[in-house]
């Protein structure tokens, strides 16, 4: 049985700018192929700029909901489609 949500609470916290992309890359590619929900608490801005939703907390309390329009899809070295990022994460920062 597939989950419909994984939550992730700061998974690239310690890790180095490319090791850190390579899991969110990892993470975005699973969720998008088994239809899963990625729901992923970071500090980091630009990790949360992956999002195609981002829920801002202050002291565990909603402050504001950011909807951002989908990514455009982008085309790999290979020549195929791709929409690497954010379509099948929601994070919150």
């Amino acid at each position: 049985m597939t989950p419909a949500v994984l939550f992730a609470d700061e998974p690239t916290a310690p890790l180095h700018r490319a090791d850190r992309a390579q899991v969110l890359r990892t993470l975005t590619t699973a969720a998008r192929s088994h239809g899963i929900t990625v729901v992923l608490a970071t500090h980091d801005a630009q990790t949360a700029a992956l999002a195609d939703r981002t829920v801002s907390l202050l002291d565990g309390r909603r402050v504001k909901t950011v909807h951002l329009p989908p990514v455009a899809e982008t085309t790999t070295a290979s020549g195929a489609a791709g929409t690497e990022g954010r379509a099948a994460c929601s994070l919150s920062a």
